[in-house]
């Protein structure tokens, strides 16, 4: 496993070092974390979620906007970020879907009766870590 700063080094990334509980001299990170909240806060209202359940679901919100910034936008037009660190994420972009999608999940058992439920409705809030995609 490569270290950061190797990686840093065969991209090309300049780091920069701050001070630790030094806020104002992170200004990217803290932007990024900012826009990752109000990402997150969109998706949870286009999903026409109420507050309570928002709020339930923020960290799913929150992760699933960091996890798909992550794998499709990038500030160098020749790779994504995930890319970095040998990652691979990007198996992800052709089955992403939107945040708070609704679903029907199919249950996995023999049926015998043609007019009985097949599956359960469900709510899209994020990818399974270390989990086949079929």
């Amino acid at each position: 496993m490569k270290t950061i700063t190797e990686v840093f080094d065969k991209e090309g990334i300049k780091a920069e070092h701050t001070p630790p509980y030094s806020l104002e001299f992170n200004g990217v990170v803290e932007q990024r974390l900012t826009i990752l909240l109000r990402r997150a806060l969109a998706s949870t209202v286009k999903a026409g979620l109420n507050q309570e359940t928002r709020q339930l679901l923020c960290v799913e919100a929150v992760s699933y906007n960091n996890f798909t910034e992550n794998i499709t936008i990038s500030a160098r037009k020749d790779k994504l970020p995930a890319t970095f660190f040998n990652s691979d994420e990007t198996k992800w972009i052709p089955y992403l879907q939107p945040f708070g999608r609704i679903g029907i999940v199919t249950t996995k058992k023999s049926f015998k009766a043609k007019f009985k439920e097949k599956g359960t409705n469900m709510i899209m809030v994020g990818y399974a870590n270390n989990h086949p995609r079929g």
